[in-house]
């Protein structure tokens, strides 16, 4: 292989030399030259890209086995890499003029002899370097970074970036871009110097940029700084003072009895507007306040600075007054009269809307009464009789209380039902000692489909007295022969299972 580099200065020097001598000139030799209409210098870095052609010259006709290659240092070929066109970006990584470079690579056969041709372009771009940081009223913050807690107010202060390098060395403009609200000197955002004045708004922060790129160029670098100003944070009340909590409710209601201090620390404020509803007052700019009431109602504690008003708050509802008339349940029951069989218990609740502590207290009788230390307690007998169970609800204004009659029977007695089967007259015949607490609502004669036959509403006949006696007598000479299912309510009855009764009786 037959490698010849191309040399045109040498080849024309020598050409000019035989000319002027009158020595006869022999055919020059082959060559390959890289042209570009672009040139060669001072290029844009990418995305740009830019068009080279292999020129050739020389080269004997007959030439065989044609091949191109082109190589690039610093740059990317775009297309065309083994083909007489190509194309390429150059990098804006490097700025030594010697560091990129194109170089094209021309390869034949001829005459049986191979034959490489070459030649290499040297590039330089309009290079511009890095933006690493920018100082920001003294602080200098990397790009990208972030700037926390710049203070509130409107302010004016210097900013500037750091200065990138060029080569070949040139002037650089510098575009600023502000966060929404804030103001560069002269309302120009353009400069040539690598500073400008800034002025903030009240509160806003957001993104500060700023964009260089040489003055003969198009190829720019950016520094971004994300701007913060404190920001505000839920405030917590540190002491309640003398105010009570209100007996299973969250930590924010409170009772008041007088007046007291409650203290609130956080939300990144350094005052605290204090705001009161209802008949509370409390007037304060600092984290403490003296707090009283003439009725319920709430205060909401925002943080304060130079950055305004905090969105967050701390807040405490205020109960004023002694508790009033609690609920009282039993078994669920807020009735003040309650049945209940001997020997079972009722489950008692206890509840204020302003109350601190609960307690019970069996007024009469002999039963037992379990409290449970809070809201709740529970009552067992096995005498009969009516007890007095007083439940109370207390806090530091005073006592309220509510009182429970539990009617205490015996609920062992019963009922028959005969004849079963009947042909005439079924008869329900209740014990003679049954209470009237235990004698049905009413009871009710169906067949099997749920058809009503019979119905009698017993309670009604014991109070108008239409009924005598413990015995109800039901005529079933009309009704067809069949099964039927008596159904027997007593929807008060002490004991759950017995509030509805179903009973098989068979007509014949």
């Amino acid at each position: 292989m037959k490698t010849l580099t191309t040399q045109p200065l040498i080849a024309i020097v020598f050409s000019f030399f035989l000319s002027f001598s009158g020595i006869s000139q022999s055919t020059p030799p082959p060559s390959v030259i890289i042209s570009s209409t672009d040139g060669f210098t001072l290029l844009e870095p990418t995305p740009k890209s830019y068009s080279y052609k292999g020129e050739l010259a020389n080269i004997p006709s007959g030439a065989e086995n044609i091949s191109w290659e082109w190589i690039i240092t610093n740059g990317t070929i775009t297309s065309g890499p083994t083909s007489q066109n190509s194309t390429a970006e150059w990098q804006n990584n490097a700025d030594n003029i010697f560091s990129k470079s194109i170089k094209v690579i021309f390869r034949y056969t001829s005459q049986g002899d191979n034959f490489t041709l070459s030649d290499t372009k040297n590039i330089t771009v309009k290079h511009i370097g890095t933006v690493g940081y920018l100082v920001i009223n003294g602080t200098t913050v990397a790009n990208t970074g972030q700037l926390s807690n710049l203070p509130c107010a409107v302010s004016t202060f210097t900013v500037s970036c750091q200065i990138p390098a060029t080569y070949p060395t040139s002037s650089i403009k510098y575009y600023w871009a502000l966060p929404s609200g804030w103001t560069i000197a002269g309302g120009v955002t353009t400069t040539y110097t690598n500073s400008a004045t800034i002025t903030t708004n009240q509160a806003g922060g957001g993104i500060l940029s700023v964009i260089a790129s040489r003055t003969d160029g198009k190829t720019t670098q950016k520094a971004t700084v994300n701007i913060t100003r404190p920001q505000f944070s839920l405030p917590t009340i540190s002491n309640y003072g003398t105010t009570q909590g209100v007996w299973g409710s969250g930590v924010t209601d409170r009772i008041i009895c007088g007046s007291t201090t409650i203290e609130v620390t956080g939300g990144n404020g350094t005052s605290y507007n204090w705001v009161t509803t209802g008949g509370v007052s409390a007037s304060s700019t600092t984290s403490s306040a003296s707090v009283s009431a003439t009725s319920d109602g709430t205060i909401k504690i925002y943080p304060v600075s130079t950055c305004g008003q905090g969105t967050a708050y701390a807040i405490v509802d205020l109960k004023y007054g002694a508790p009033s008339t609690p609920s009282f349940l039993a078994d669920g029951d807020g009735n003040s009269f309650v049945n209940m069989c001997a020997g079972n218990s009722k489950y008692l609740v206890v509840n204020s809307d302003r109350a601190n502590s609960y307690n019970f207290q069996l007024l009469n009788g002999s039963a037992s009464l379990l409290w449970y230390g809070s809201n709740s307690a529970s009552i067992t007998s096995y005498n009969t009789g009516v007890f007095r169970v007083e439940a109370g609800a207390t806090n530091c204004s005073g006592y309220g209380s509510n009182t429970k009659y539990i009617n205490v029977i015996n609920c062992s007695s019963g009922y028959r039902i005969g004849p079963n089967p009947a042909t005439s007259t079924l008869s329900i015949n209740y014990d003679n000692e049954t209470p009237t607490e235990l004698m049905p609502d009413n009871i009710k004669l169906l067949d099997i489909k749920m058809k009503e036959y019979y119905s009698v509403d017993v309670k009604n006949k014991i109070k108008s007295k239409d009924m005598s006696g413990t015995i109800i007598d039901i005529d079933v000479n009309k009704i067809p022969r069949g099964e039927y299912y008596l159904h027997i309510t007593n929807k008060n009855h002490p004991d759950k299972e017995k509030r509805m009764e179903k009973v098989r009786v068979i007509l014949q």
